[in-house]
This record gives structure tokens, C-alpha cells and sequence, in this order.
């Protein structure tokens, strides 16, 4: 494969996947918030009570960054937040009531997709796909890693700027 195909086929996954998005674009939620929604309705559903820690921990940012999401999902009206009675400076994160029908309404959507898209392709190619895409993306990430230590340039850089950083 060469260079100009690769990068092609890149923008080509990338906008169809974008496309995929059409459940959420009636939302005004990022990708971060909508796995932050997600995360707490399955703590729940595990019988699991979520704190900003473990949420921060879970979708790899600051808790600083954690702590201005759940600010503005609770003026959305999505979450609250309930004080821990043993510990009065902790406090958990729970859906409020509408959101958390609208997630299990969502979710069902989901398991409904899943399954069309498993009768079609079979019981392993979500797994497969994962697989191949997250070995795919580790490479991609050493490689980018090893060429920007060897030589300093970044390959964004060049692309962007058509020169050396």
C-alpha cells in the first residue's frame, strides 16, 4: 500500500465512523461525556456507586477535566451528585432519572445493532475488528514514537507545514 492510499483509506474510516454517530447527533454530548454516561449507568447496573476518582481513572483525564464535565452534565440536568454519609468530601455520581431511561434506552439501540450487525458477520467480528484495530493503532502509535525520537520530526508536522520541526 502506498502513502497516498493509506492516508485516504484513514480519512475514508474515519468519516464513516463519524457517520456511525447519527444516535448521537440529536445529543450535544461529546465522545467523552457520552462514555462518562455510560460508565456511571453500568456502575449502576453492576450495583456499583461511581466517584469523579474512578471515573477519571476509567476515561484516562484529569480530574480537574472530570470534575468541569460533571459540572456541565449536571446544569444539562444528566447527573447529580450525592454525599458520601461516611465520608462528607466524597460524593458519588448518579444519572438523574430521565437520563438514565434515555442510557438504557440508548443502550438498547445498541444491543439491537449489535446483534443485526453479529447475524451478518458472525459472533466474533466485533472482537476480531477491536482486536485488529487496537494492535493497529499500537503499532501506529511505536512507529510515530520511534521516527519523531530518530529524527524530531513529526509526521502531523510535516504533513501540516510540508517541512521539518
Amino acid at each position: 500500500m502506498d502513502a497516498d492510499l493509506f492516508l485516504r483509506e484513514i480519512y475514508r474510516i474515519g468519516k464513516r465512523l463519524e457517520e456511525m454517530r447519527a444516535f448521537n447527533k440529536k445529543l450535544s454530548f461529546n465522545h467523552t461525556e457520552i462514555q462518562a454516561i455510560n460508565e456511571i449507568s453500568a456502575a449502576k447496573r453492576e450495583g456499583r456507586r461511581m466517584r469523579s476518582c474512578e471515573l477519571s481513572d476509567v476515561l484516562g483525564i484529569s480530574r480537574s477535566a472530570v470534575s468541569q464535565m460533571l459540572n456541565k452534565l449536571e446544569r444539562k440536568g444528566i447527573v447529580r451528585r450525592e454525599a458520601d454519609e461516611q465520608d462528607r468530601k466524597a460524593a458519588y455520581i448518579e444519572l438523574c432519572e430521565e437520563a438514565a431511561k434515555a442510557c438504557d434506552e440508548v443502550k438498547g439501540r445498541v444491543a439491537l445493532f449489535l446483534k443485526k450487525l453479529t447475524d451478518r458477520l458472525g459472533q466474533d467480528a466485533p472482537d476480531e475488528f477491536f482486536d485488529r484495530t487496537n494492535r493497529f493503532a499500537d503499532a501506529c502509535g511505536e512507529v510515530f514514537r520511534e521516527m519523531t525520537k530518530a529524527d524530531g520530526c513529526c509526521v502531523a508536522a510535516v504533513l501540516a507545514h510540508g517541512e521539518k520541526e
